[in-house]
């Protein structure tokens, strides 16, 4: 147990480093859907592994278990909650799906990753960097032909179903590739630390332990000393009243002896200056170690970071999806933006143009022919004008290239779009539950053509189950409730201010203070309060020279620091150090960019890159003081008095406590306090440990229960795929108890009991399934059962409902033509037959010249 609590392994963090480069990776063809299922399979398994791990050291911690709440932490909190009750208690019907399971683990990653040490944010980065420069490969390797497709349409998908998350991924890792980058110096260092006085901390601390340490050495010698001479003292009046002839002698031998204990005094001293110059050698030494080492990762971080952009850049274009280029422009735009200070940029530019302005108006009015023209086509009106008119066109050039790069695909959308605010018109407050808008897409897209007969959409309409617009789709789903809570954590991401030095700085003394109200302040710092921030400067300078002036060992550093703090804060134009937040603020908003034209949230690996970002983020908000406000600042300047006596008062109880500590062998107050406050937290954390491992321990059998019906259900599918209906049943029957919720599921199921003629139990199926997931399949395999069991009223009405579904279809055209020749309703037969011959084709294939040359024999046959 010593040990444990002596060394700290990074257990945790490595787990969480290793899923997010080998999760995307995931595949196992022996599951359903493999490659995404055994992705939300293999998370599962992680997450129950690192909670056991963390539930365990959890027993080992030192400290108390604390946790700094943010607004961050709150809105997720009620999101999730919010979710779950929409899902079991506002809606009757609730699907089984995967996505909704995905939440709940990745809430519980979000938990651990609050916990996580800062120090580690870096390697969370680098480690995405790596898993976006594996993925680039792997699309390389495909497009070269090493690597198989996972998709038949496509040559390039990555480890993904589909170009569309597999560009959506490499979108999410760009912005992170492009700030590591970014944020290296001049001189070869990186700026990820939140507090800028690590320097004077070090030496603050160091000052003030070198100072403990000579007194307790000094103290020690002299009570020394004086012990000795009493008990010389002591043996001579003894001896001397035994013998008066012994009295020179021991006179001489104690001389001798005080002498040497003097001169011991004296050597103790020496040694402990040594000892003392030794240390500082000694710490000097593994301090240049330190840094090169710390020099040569940084340099490789740099160069991974560049990897990552070439790969990426190389794979991106060829992936062919706009909302990626969209996303990935949009996070490396952010980046660049307060990279290169682009706001004061502006601001400079505004100031400027109103100066020249004022200088022209109230110049010389006799100019030159020349002058006047110039000053004409510079005309502030006509300037304003021109350059909205090139924004204006730059825009609409790019909006419209992108919308006929691939026209069909943007039409599309826009009937997605079109029909999912038909849907939110209809439940605008409450939406229609968590994962169920692939149950009423398709019935909704088929009302719409019923609308607006000869609609333009009826070439472009398929099957589909995502809202290609994740704000359209949470609105949908689970109403405006979520929809201001999604607006609320936008908010608190983006736009809330936080001061970043942190309450790690109390111990420090005034100078740290001061510098901490500086560092606060200069996230508010304005033309206005350019003023108030040169009062402070003088009264920060006057403080730094009162404290520092014991020790010339801080006056450099602290030189340094501020004249750093200055120039990087205050400069005009010049490229400014990137910090962590900026840059999980650019991948957040590359993945919300890409969700407006796509669906991350079903894409698991996208989901763990935005929520460590979202979750580092919450913990560099956490970890740092709220932005101090001018009127704070001022106050603080007039109290500056009474904040340096404190702080001297302060220091000096300080040593004076580690002074009478060590020599009196007394533990101080807040030692006591702290063994208090652990020994009361003790008995809670055991509690907490057990908690988690009883959920662990119950949950593995329900995803090992969920897991093995997917490989059940894959091969029912697999003897399906071979024509083999009736021995494909026993295994849908066997995986139906779990997955009888599950809308895919029951339409595979419904279909080949269809296809087996088994009828009566399809029809019970399909229409089961409706409650779950409506598309084209479901309706047809319903209007087969019916018609076999001669309902031809009910195969009609399915047939119909699946025409209306997606138009420009030719099978439940021919479905119905078929029917209505078995029926004997030659009129009607020969209507739809005449419909299909005149129905443009989209794209030509065999099936559809075989349907077009039956519809012909109908024609004939009747004719």
């Amino acid at each position: 147990m010593k040990l444990f609590r002596q060394t700290y392994f990074p257990i945790i963090e490595a787990g969480i480093a290793l899923m997010i480069v080998l999760l995307p990776l995931s595949n196992n063809p022996d599951l359903m859907n493999g490659i995404q299922t055994a992705k939300s399979f293999n998370f599962f398994y992680g997450i129950l592994v690192l909670l056991c791990i963390g539930a365990i050291g959890l027993l080992f911690k030192r400290d108390k278990l604390k946790i700094n709440i943010t607004l961050i932490d709150i809105l997720l909190l009620v999101y999730v909650s919010w979710v779950t009750i929409n899902k079991y208690m506002v809606h009757e019907v609730h699907c089984f799906s995967l996505k909704y399971y995905d939440l709940l683990g990745l809430s519980v990653l979000y938990l651990i990753i609050r916990f996580i040490d800062k120090k580690y944010y870096l390697l969370f980065l680098v480690v995405i960097c790596i898993s976006g420069t594996v993925q680039a490969i792997y699309g390389c390797l495909q497009l070269w032909g090493f690597y198989p497709s996972h998709h038949g349409l496509f040559k390039m998908t990555g480890s993904f179903f589909n170009p569309g998350p597999y560009a959506g991924f490499l979108c999410a890792v760009l912005p992170i590739a492009v700030g590591l980058y970014l944020s290296f110096r001049k001189k070869g260092d990186v700026s990820f630390d939140a507090s800028r006085l690590k320097s004077l901390k070090f030496a603050t601390l160091t000052f003030e332990k070198f100072e403990a340490a000579r007194l307790k050495l000094t103290s020690f010698a002299f009570e020394r000393f004086e012990k000795f001479k009493r008990f010389s003292k002591k043996i001579i009046k003894h001896e001397v009243s035994n013998t008066k002839y012994q009295t020179r002698s021991i006179k001489r031998e104690a001389k001798r002896n005080i002498d040497r204990e003097v001169s011991n005094g004296e050597a103790i001293k020496r040694e402990a200056s040594n000892s003392t110059a030794s240390n500082t050698s000694k710490a000097s030494n593994e301090r240049e170690a330190s840094n090169l080492i710390e020099q040569l990762s940084l340099l490789a971080i740099k160069y991974i970071a560049l990897i990552t952009i070439i790969t990426i850049l190389l794979v991106l274009p060829a992936a062919r999806s706009r909302a990626a280029w969209l996303g990935a422009i949009a996070g490396v735009a952010f980046l660049a933006w307060y990279k290169y200070n682009m706001a004061n940029w502006f601001r400079q530019a505004q100031a400027s143009k109103t100066k020249n302005e004022a200088s022209r108006s109230s110049g010389n009015r006799n100019r030159t022919f020349l002058n006047l023209n110039l000053n004409l086509n510079l005309n502030p009106r006509l300037r304003k004008w021109l350059k909205v008119s090139v924004l204006i066109i730059f825009v609409t050039s790019a909006v419209f290239g992108l919308y006929h790069f691939k026209k069909d695909s943007a039409d599309g959308r826009m009937l997605i779009w079109k029909v999912t605010s038909n849907i939110i018109k209809d439940y605008p407050l409450l939406g229609i539950g968590q994962n169920m808008f692939k149950a009423h897409y398709m019935d909704y897209q088929a009302g719409y053509f019923r609308k607006n007969p000869g609609s333009k959409y009826e070439t472009v309409a398929d099957d589909n189950q995502y809202a290609f617009n994740e704000p359209l789709n949470i609105w949908a789903e689970n109403g405006a409730v979520v929809v201001l809570l999604m607006g609320g954590l936008l908010f608190a991401v983006f736009f809330k201010r936080k001061g970043f030095e942190t309450a790690r700085l109390k111990g420090l003394k005034l100078t740290s203070f001061a510098f901490e109200k500086f560092d606060a302040a200069r996230s508010r710092l304005t033309s206005f309060a350019f003023e108030m921030f040169e009062k402070f400067k003088r009264f920060s300078k006057k403080i730094i020279k009162h404290v520092v002036s014991n020790t010339k060992y801080q006056t450099r550093s602290i030189k340094r620091e501020a004249k750093r703090n200055i120039e990087h804060e205050v400069s005009n134009g010049e490229a400014q150090t990137l910090q962590p937040e900026t840059i999980f603020r650019a991948t957040l908003f590359s993945i919300l960019v890409f969700g407006l034209f796509s669906y991350p949230s079903e894409i698991l690996p996208i989901k763990i890159v935005a929520i460590t970002c979202l979750g580092l983020l919450a913990n560099y908000f956490a970890l740092n003081t709220p932005t101090t406000s001018a009127a704070n600042i001022k106050r603080a300047a007039s109290n500056g008095e009474a904040i340096k006596r404190e702080a001297s008062n302060t220091s000096e109880a300080s040593i004076e406590r580690e002074r009478s500590g060590a020599s009196n062998g007394e533990a101080q107050p807040g030692i006591r306090s702290e063994a208090k406050s652990r020994l009361a937290g003790w008995n809670l954390k055991p509690v907490i440990t057990l908690a988690i491992l009883l959920i662990t321990i119950f949950t593995y059998p329900k995803i090992s229960t969920w897991k093995s019906a997917h490989a059940t259900w894959k091969d029912a599918m697999d003897l399906y795929n071979y024509g083999l209906y009736e021995e494909c049943l026993d295994d849908y029957k066997k995986a139906y108890p779990i997955l009888k919720n599950n809308g895919e599921f029951l339409i595979n199921y419904g279909k080949a009991l269809s296809l087996a003629e088994k009828h009566a139990e399809a029809v019970k199926i399909l229409e089961q399934a409706k409650a779950y997931q409506s598309n084209t399949v479901l309706y047809t395999a319903l209007g087969d059962s019916h018609k076999a069991l001669e309902r031809y009223a009910d195969a009609e009405e399915n047939y119909g409902h699946a025409g209306d579904m997606a138009p420009g279809k030719f099978y439940p055209l021919y479905l119905l033509a078929r029917l209505y020749d078995a029926s004997g309703l030659q009129q009607k037969a020969l209507e739809m037959a005449n419909t299909i011959l005149n129905k443009e084709v989209k794209v030509h294939s065999t099936a559809i010249e075989e349907i077009r040359s039956e519809m012909q024999q109908i024609i004939e046959t009747y004719n």
